[in-house]
């Protein structure tokens, strides 16, 4: 409740209100407790997480304007990304700040048509893979390259220290990505 008076907007306090509550309910239900029962804490780079007693579920949360996507998992890592398509984005420019030199040559070389859609699939995958480390931002974006993923339709993801991870990909929406 306190959290939700720092939004500016009703309607965003009621959102953030209605995907706090819909945690706890599903959450509660995950671990057989009432939703009041449930304790949360931020880790050390402020993702959100299960107290300590309940670590062996994971979850991630992910908004964007009126949609909510969440992800549990049991001894797992999870993370989440949901991004509505938004046409007036300059994608070329944040690109060129966090996506790897294979994906930007993997984007340049679409139809234009194709391109934003694909620009969206990397970002909300990489989005997921660095809440699902749960570390922030340690390494930067240009170092994770998801074109094996994203263009050749690869389920898993190797990363620099050897963790494997499952990718998915996939539209909810017409003008959604997650």
């Amino acid at each position: 409740r306190t959290r939700s008076t720092k939004f500016h907007f009703e309607a965003d306090r009621k959102r953030y209100i209605m995907r706090q509550a819909t945690l706890r309910q599903l959450t509660g239900q995950y671990l057989k407790k009432a939703p009041s029962e449930i304790e949360f804490n931020l880790n050390s780079f402020g993702k959100p997480e299960l107290a300590s007693a309940n670590a062996a579920l994971q979850f991630n949360l992910s908004t964007s304007a009126e949609w909510v996507m969440l992800a549990f998992a049991r001894h797992r890592k999870t993370g989440v990304d949901i991004e509505k398509i938004r046409q007036d984005l300059d994608w070329r420019e944040i690109a060129s700040h966090f996506f790897h030199t294979r994906e930007m040559e993997c984007i340049g070389g679409l139809p234009e048509a194709e391109r934003l859609d694909t620009f969206f699939t990397y970002w909300t995958m990489k989005e997921a893979f660095i809440k699902a480390r749960g570390v922030g931002l340690q390494r930067s974006l240009l170092e994770i390259d998801f074109t094996p993923v994203v263009r050749a339709g690869q389920k898993s993801y190797v990363d620099a220290d050897r963790s494997k991870w499952l990718c998915v990909s996939f539209r909810p929406g017409e003008q959604l990505v997650a």
